[in-house]
Parts: structure tokens; C-alpha cells; sequence
């Protein structure tokens, strides 16, 4: 075995990005001068030249190239790229389904290495994922290395991304956030304290004993949710932190809404309980400051906040300079203190609209709708009586009379299920707006009631 006397430096990302990543790429190599880059899930298309693959100093050489699944097309996958002066070759393996090319280098001390990127997209099929492993097993084998680095996105043959959560979502959250990898959305049914535990558990349960994937998270909107505006009590949520310990879940704790509750405590909060770094923070400035404002801070284990900032290095850079400047300068202004009297200006505000939304809706909506009273945020869930699909009612009927509403449908998991659930928002429209808002709403559900019923 010969000595070890050359630090190796190789950087390592899964990049997601496009052809315009390659200008940030180039200039990454510049700087960080790393001894060798692997970057997975690269996106490249066909179309991108060679010569657009060849920086300063380094040779660039595409791996796992030809792969073809459900959802792997036009050059998805990974490439990797090495100093000129490490005189890197190439080692390519056909095999059924793709090219798996692999890039041999010595380093000064003698050790030969192997490097190879892979990229395993969920849902890829039980054949492709044991072609990339014979293949790796080949080479490793037939050359005798004495190093190998396998950088890449793994997943295993059949194992999709599944996400627990709520049934009732805003749509920018769960369904934006995870439709492009393909996720697997579990719908959780809620009352009107949140998510239902006992039907998580047997989820769980039931998908273990049938061999099924086990989620990798679990999405949770705990306070005031966006759209059913109810509360996760603390009891639920140490029962949901319980299973995430027992079926090795990450929770999402997505909880843009904690300081405009109206409960007489704070909530107890997931990252509170969490003793095992599994639990993900999201706070927002949005909601209590200003909608157009966009920023937000995340907690929890360092080594999953170092991914996502590496990832914010490839896509937004960062958030708003304005914006984060415009925050930092009305904070040290305010100081703790008064952060906190804004908080309690801001809770008093909504609870003082969300009363007289409710007198209106008790008033106006009797025996046309039903509904929880929320504890905090700016929204009403609405479930009106006798609509299997309140789509039209909120799109056509309720336009016409200038109300602007949200149709339930767009606010599920699955938003091609019939909805007759509805939103309201109370956070805008002033005292008068909204007794005669919620009077045209009646009238709306009225007609079309009567409009089904001839039908």
C-alpha cells in the first residue's frame, strides 16, 4: 500500500440545475479550486457542447449519460470534472439501460482512485439501479483500486419520496414544493384540532406490513394552518414527534402563522421537543410584518441547514438584500421588546376581525355552512351544505357578485377531488366589507343550491 502523501480535495454537490448553472459552475471551479468536482442531477441537456463542458484547468466528463426512466430524459444526470494536471482517464461500461463512465486518476503518492457520479431518481426501475451497481462492482474488481469515492442522489429500486401531511394544504407548500420530484403526497384526514394522529399511525403501520416505501418526512402547518386556521395541541404533537422517532421521519415544521394564534400561551413547538435532529423550523417575517416582505428563517441540525444552503448557493443566491436590510434596520430599531409589542398588536388586530367575521358568518351562513371557529391566523374554512363541488359557486357565482374566494379543490392534496369546502380571508377587508361580503356569499350558495336542485 503506498504512503498517503497528497491531500485530495474533491467537491461534491446534487445541483438541480439548468444551462444557465454552468456560468456559476465555471466560476466555482475558479475559486475553490478543488482537485476534482462531482455534480449529480445536473439537468444538462443534449443540446449543451462539449466546449461548453471544457473550463480552465480542468477536464469535464459526463457520466450515466444515456439514462432513460420515467424520470430521467434529455441528459439528466451527472458529470464529473478533474484538474488537467491529475491526468484523469476514462473507464465507460455499457450496460442495459445507460453508459456509466467512470474517471481513474494516481495521485502523486501512488494510489489509484476511481470516481464516479450517480444519479438514482425515485421511482427509477429495480433493473436500472442493478445495472449501476454491477457496473460499479465491474470496475472496482477489474482495475484494483485502492480508493473509490461514489458521490451521488441515491434512491432506492422503487422507493418513492413520500410526504405525510395534512389533507388540507396551501398549495405553496406541500404541492408546489414536492411535484417536481415525483413525490408521493399521504393525505392525513384533520378535525378541529389538526392532524389526526391515530390516522398517521395506522398509515404508517399499514404501509410497513405491506412492504410499502415509509414517508421520509412529515409536513406539519401546526399553528392557525393555512386553510383550516386550527392549532395542533401539545399533547398531538409529542404523539407525531413519537412516530417520527419510531419511523425515522424528518418533520417540516412550517409554522408561519405562531404569532398570530390566540391562545393565552404560546404553542409548544416541534423543534422544542426534538432530541434527535429531526425536526425542521420555518418561521416567516410575511405574515406579521408586511406579505411582500419574503423573509423567513430556518432551524434545526446544522448538517441539513448546510445542505440547503448549498443548494441556495446554486438557485436564488439569497434572499432580498432590500428586504433583508429594510427588517434589519426595524428590528434594531424595536429592539426584543418591542418585537413583542408589535406581536400582540398584530394578534389583537386579526382577533379583532375574525369576531366580527364570525358574527357576520353566524348571522348570514346558519344552516348553509359549517365550520371550527379558528384560533388564530386570517381564514375561515367553510363547508357548505348540500355542495359536493363548490368549484362553480366560488369561480363563477361568487365573481359575479365581486366576492373573491378560494375554492377548496385548490387547497387539497389532490386537487382534482370535488372540494365543497371554501376559504375566507378576513385579514384585508374592512368591518363593513365583510358583513356584506359574507350576505352576497349567502346568496350565492342560495342560487346555486337552487340551480343543483332543478338540475
Amino acid at each position: 500500500m503506498p504512503n498517503i502523501d497528497h491531500c485530495f480535495k474533491i467537491y461534491y454537490q446534487n445541483v438541480r440545475g439548468l444551462r444557465s448553472k454552468l456560468f456559476n459552475l465555471r466560476t466555482n471551479f475558479i475559486l475553490l479550486s478543488y482537485d476534482a468536482y462531482i455534480l449529480t442531477e445536473t439537468w444538462l441537456s443534449v443540446d449543451i457542447s462539449n466546449s461548453e463542458l471544457c473550463f480552465d484547468g480542468y477536464l469535464i466528463f459526463r457520466c450515466d449519460r444515456n439514462v432513460r426512466t420515467s424520470n430521467c430524459r434529455r441528459g439528466r444526470g451527472s458529470f464529473i470534472a478533474v484538474k488537467k494536471e491529475l491526468k484523469p482517464t476514462l473507464i465507460t461500461t455499457a450496460f442495459d439501460t445507460c453508459e456509466q463512465v467512470f474517471v481513474r486518476l494516481t495521485l502523486a503518492s501512488g494510489l489509484s482512485v476511481f470516481l464516479a457520479g450517480v444519479y438514482l431518481p425515485p421511482g427509477t426501475n429495480l433493473s436500472v439501479y442493478e445495472s449501476h451497481v454491477e457496473a460499479l462492482d465491474r470496475v472496482w474488481r477489474s482495475y484494483n483500486f485502492n480508493l473509490g469515492l461514489v458521490c451521488g442522489d441515491f434512491n432506492m429500486p422503487n422507493v418513492e419520496w413520500s410526504v405525510c401531511g395534512s389533507g388540507l394544504v396551501y398549495t405553496d407548500n406541500i404541492t408546489d414544493k414536492f411535484t417536481p420530484y415525483d413525490a408521493e403526497i399521504i393525505p392525513i384526514v384533520q378535525d378541529s384540532c389538526g392532524m389526526v394522529v391515530e390516522e398517521i399511525e395506522k398509515v404508517l403501520a399499514e404501509r410497513k406490513k405491506k412492504l410499502l416505501p415509509i414517508p421520509k418526512m412529515i409536513y406539519v402547518n401546526p399553528t392557525a394552518s393555512n386553510p383550516a386556521g386550527t392549532t395542533l395541541p401539545t399533547r398531538r404533537k409529542r404523539e407525531i414527534y413519537r412516530l417520527a422517532c419510531e419511523y425515522n421521519l424528518l418533520i417540516l415544521e412550517d409554522d408561519p402563522y405562531y404569532y398570530l394564534h390566540f391562545e393565552k400561551e404560546n404553542p409548544v413547538s416541534f423543534l422544542s421537543m426534538d432530541t434527535e435532529g429531526r425536526v425542521l423550523r420555518f418561521d416567516s417575517f410575511s405574515k406579521i410584518m408586511s406579505s411582500g416582505l419574503r423573509v423567513g428563517f430556518i432551524t434545526g441540525p446544522m448538517t441539513l441547514l448546510r445542505r440547503m444552503e448549498l443548494h441556495m448557493q446554486t438557485s436564488s443566491m439569497h434572499t432580498s438584500s432590500l428586504s433583508q436590510v429594510l427588517l434589519y434596520k426595524l428590528l434594531s430599531h424595536w429592539g426584543k421588546d418591542g418585537l413583542i409589542s408589535h406581536f400582540m398588536h398584530v394578534k389583537n388586530f386579526y382577533k379583532q376581525k375574525l369576531d366580527y367575521m364570525m358574527c357576520a358568518v353566524n348571522k348570514h351562513l346558519h344552516g348553509l355552512a359549517e365550520w371550527y371557529e379558528p384560533n388564530g391566523g386570517m381564514f375561515l374554512w367553510l363547508k357548505i351544505i348540500g355542495l359536493n363541488d363548490a368549484k362553480k359557486l366560488v369561480t363563477d357565482r361568487c365573481l359575479d357578485k365581486l366576492i373573491v374566494l378560494a375554492p377548496g379543490y385548490a387547497l387539497s392534496a389532490n386537487s382534482k377531488n370535488p372540494s365543497p369546502y371554501i376559504r375566507i380571508s378576513y385579514s384585508i377587508a374592512s368591518l363593513e366589507e365583510v358583513d356584506r361580503g359574507i350576505l352576497l356569499l349567502a346568496e350565492a350558495i342560495r342560487e346555486e343550491l337552487l340551480e343543483n336542485t332543478c338540475l
